[in-house]
């Protein structure tokens, strides 16, 4: 009796350990790890206070003000966002980490499509990162978006210069490594 007890402690301590390790809340320091750092891109910093992370599709709201519900319809479980400065340039990078890679894809290539038509469009260049990524120059701002394993990646700046598009670029390759490493 003694044993069948202890057999029963040990598989309640296991199955309690692996939802612990479920929790949404440890998913933050994974996708906070997939951010870079200060000076993973020379010169740019993760700026202060404006690190938010989302831990469910209903938190979405906090990104993207409103403009969550095509998020949550491509499937997007979680998010993480950090505006980077130097000088005065800005870079506001999100990673989505999605169900799988044909979910990330499939975003991916709607937001390509839509994009490329979009009105205002004053560049449009595929660029080779990872899985695919693309860069595009609108309303004075430039967008790209890339995706590879199950994370679809955003990215901004607050200008068009070409400064701000090499800043993009090199923000998109350092994520894209990042990615193939990661597990």
């Amino acid at each position: 009796m003694k044993r069948s007890a202890a057999i029963t402690v040990c598989v309640v301590l296991a199955v309690a350990l692996a939802l612990v390790a479920a929790l949404p809340g440890l998913s933050a320091a994974s996708l906070k790890g997939l951010l870079p750092t200060s000076e993973t891109v020379p010169g740019w910093a993760p700026m202060a206070k404006t690190y938010e992370y989302c831990a469910n599709p209903e938190k979405l709201y906090l990104i993207y003000n409103g403009g969550d519900v095509e998020y949550i319809e491509s499937g997007v479980q979680e998010a993480a966002q950090q505006t980077y400065k130097k000088g005065s340039s800005l870079v506001i990078l999100t990673v989505h980490r999605m169900p799988d890679w044909q979910k990330a894809k499939a975003f991916y290539l709607d937001k390509h499509g839509r994009m490329k038509k979009a009105r205002k469009l004053t560049n449009f260049t595929d660029l080779k990162v990872d899985k695919a990524g693309f860069m595009a120059i609108q309303y004075g701002q430039c967008y790209g978006w890339s995706w590879g394993k199950h994370y679809l990646i955003g990215f901004s700046t607050k200008g068009a210069s070409e400064a701000d598009q090499a800043a993009l670029k090199a923000f998109m390759a350092s994520l894209a490594k990042t990615i193939r490493k990661s597990g």
